[in-house]
């Protein structure tokens, strides 16, 4: 199966400031189908924003498992207009040592849920 690549934001000034300019523009839209994935960097945050005016989706972070073999799994009920950042993550546990890729897949109907990498 084909994933969808995250876009990936390199921080400028505060979070805050960076955070409020990503909200606004840009991010790669949900794909349920597909999922999503991006090439891990120790520290990565991932944003992730509903913008369905009335549904709730929700969004699964899935890990590639740690170094015991143990998968991590990150889940959040995201309501209508609501947002929320997984991370800073560490590579133990996040990343599918196969490929690098952290793997995040979403419910609902595609471009509900908006995705960034902050870094």
């Amino acid at each position: 199966m084909a994933r969808v690549a995250i876009t990936i934001k390199t921080l400028k000034g505060t979070l805050g400031n960076a955070q409020t300019d990503l909200t606004l523009s840009g991010g790669t839209s949900s794909d349920p189908t597909n999922d999503h994935e991006w090439l891990f960097q120790r520290g990565d945050l991932l944003l992730a924003r509903n913008t369905h005016a009335t549904l709730a989706r929700n969004v699964v972070l899935i890990g590639g498992g740690d170094y015991q073999g143990r998968t991590l799994t990150s889940s959040k009920s995201l309501a209508a207009g609501d947002e929320v950042i997984f991370g800073r993550l560490e590579e133990n546990g996040w990343v599918d040592p196969t490929n690098g890729m952290v793997l995040v897949n979403v419910d609902g109907n595609a471009g509900d849920v908006r995705f960034w990498v902050l870094r």
